[in-house]
């Protein structure tokens, strides 16, 4: 789960537990994990703010198997199921940090390999020249 694709530019299962609901996986509800656990299957057309009822009916299979192997009582996948699909991403401010911070860290290395890539052929310029 840590490589698999949720949809979008999400890979891994932290980043998309992020991403939908704000937190971290330990921390999921089991309405929200049944849900990250049958995206990878089909990420783009089970997405939750597109496809909102496949991503419900992928989300309900889930906790149904799990009812079924017997990992969660019955009362338990009611309330699961009738939890809703969020309809938009929660992005966390970690992850807008992350993302900015990732974003600032390649400006600046650029920035600094542009300025000695100029110093380099300024001072290949001086020494033809003199």
């Amino acid at each position: 789960l840590t490589h698999a694709p949720y949809g979008g530019n999400l890979e891994g299962i932290r980043a998309a537990s992020l991403a939908w609901f704000g937190k971290e996986p330990k921390a999921l509800s089991l309405a929200e994990a049944g849900l990250l656990v049958a995206l990878p299957q089909s990420p783009e057309s089970r997405r939750p703010d597109r496809n909102p009822q496949r991503a419900r009916t992928a989300r309900n299979t889930i906790i149904q198997r799990l009812v079924e192997t017997g990992v969660i009582e019955k009362a338990e996948a009611r309330q699961a199921s009738s939890q809703a699909i969020p309809a938009t991403p929660k992005r966390s401010r970690a992850t807008r940090t992350s993302a900015g911070s990732i974003l600032e860290t390649c400006t600046k290395r650029n920035a600094t390999t542009n300025e000695t890539m100029s110093e380099t052929m300024r001072q290949r310029r001086r020494r033809r020249c003199a």
